[in-house]
């Protein structure tokens, strides 16, 4: 009996180091990392202190070319949009962010189903785990999954899901994107399904809008001039999805730049790598014109 004790002791002990040690070395990799998308998001939790911040999923990386906004504004600027993210790590990013440098402007590109409707929460958590130990980020994990807080003891289960990307990303020849801006090469060459609204009758997370109120909130205290965007959808017809958050941006009158429904982009096939995403050619024309606007808010 006393063997077995022993044995399952030392298990313990050994778990413990290796997953210490493990830990350690994953945090050196995430600091060191060379390129791709690992060096660009641990920039952004760690080292972003640009003027101009945006924010929102994928439909921010591709659609808001940084450049056009700094030559714009003369301001600096970087995307810090991440795909297939939304409020809860976005949140995090900002919170983060704010910590070292207040950005004058920050522009979130919403999207319903991250935004205001409930899908995989835990998605979000995504990239925040690792800076666990950051008050703000505990706070998010407590808010969308207490229990996660507790695996977060485990210094290997804080990288489980990004263990293979980073050292991915350290061993290729795969580049930082220029700003945290990723455009998209190409054109639709397929007619895609007709356009529908999604999210009718559907309910709402309350905790997302618990959170888009929260970062607006933290916008109105911190002095931060929080714009809103919804960027072109192919063939949108209504905004209907997005009235939860248009409401609200209204009751605290916070602007939202509304092109959901834009003639000058949803009906040009040419604009669009796919029906969600704009292509490149398409992301310099929005970025010009939604730079164009929030000159006219500023003024």
């Amino acid at each position: 009996m006393k063997k077995f004790l022993s044995g399952i002791i030392l298990f313990f002990v050994s778990f413990m180091i290796f997953d210490i040690l493990t830990g350690f070395a994953m945090d050196y990799l995430n600091a060191n990392v060379r390129g791709g998308d690992s060096r660009s998001h641990f920039d952004v939790f760690n080292h972003v202190t640009a003027d101009v911040v945006i924010l929102g999923s994928s439909r921010a990386t591709h659609h808001y070319n940084p450049y056009i906004l700094e030559d714009s504004l003369r301001l600096s600027c970087y995307n810090c949009g991440y795909d297939g993210l939304g409020i809860f790590n976005m949140y995090g990013r900002y919170s983060m962010i704010c910590s070292r440098r207040i950005p004058k402007i920050v522009i979130y590109d919403a999207f319903a189903p991250n935004e205001i409707y409930d899908l995989d929460n835990l998605r979000d958590l995504d990239g925040l785990k690792q800076y666990c130990r950051d008050s703000s980020i505990h706070h998010i994990i407590s808010d969308v999954s207490p229990m996660e807080n507790l695996k977060l003891v485990s210094h290997f289960y804080r990288y489980n899901t990004k263990i293979l990307q980073i050292l991915h990303d350290e061993f290729s020849s795969r580049q930082e994107p220029e700003k945290g801006y990723r455009p998209l090469d190409g054109s639709m060459d397929y007619i895609p399904k007709p356009f529908k609204v999604q999210y009718r009758g559907k309910q709402c997370d309350s905790l997302k809008l618990e959170y888009d109120k929260k970062l607006i909130l933290s916008a109105m205290d911190k002095g931060i001039h929080l714009i809103f965007a919804i960027s072109p959808r192919y063939q949108a017809t209504s905004y209907e999805d997005y009235l939860p958050l248009l409401r609200l941006c209204k009751q605290y009158h916070v602007p939202v730049l509304n092109h959901y429904c834009d003639k000058d982009f949803v009906q040009d096939k040419a604009l669009f790598k796919d029906p969600m995403h704009l292509n490149q050619e398409g992301a310099v024309m929005y970025s010009k014109k939604i730079v164009q606007e929030v000159k006219q808010l500023l003024n």
